[in-house]
């Protein structure tokens, strides 16, 4: 539902940015599952193929969902304590 709102409404930075955090706050961290379920379902960043206002390329789009680090990643942050009391059905149903 979110990306598709965002691919509509031309906003796919504010979606790319979005799915960057959740990679960061969950991949290897203690909601992996969550993370693990946004891999599964193939849910990634929005490409240049599916919005002419998006810069991600469809090679970086599966990169990121691979695990494989990007160089301009950002370092991990800490979990909020909002973050943490979700839990990964509820989060997985908000980017679905």
């Amino acid at each position: 539902m979110l990306r598709q709102g965002c691919i509509q409404e031309d906003e796919p930075n504010k979606f790319n940015e979005f799915m960057e955090d959740v990679k960061t706050c969950y991949a290897g961290k203690r909601k992996d599952d969550f993370w693990r379920a946004v891999q599964d379902s193939s849910i990634s960043l929005i490409t240049t193929e599916e919005s002419a206002e998006s810069s991600v390329s469809p090679t970086l789009a599966q990169e990121f969902l691979s695990g494989r680090k990007r160089e301009e990643e950002t370092p991990k942050q800490s979990e909020t304590p909002e973050q943490a009391e979700a839990t990964a059905d509820d989060l997985f149903g908000m980017i679905e």
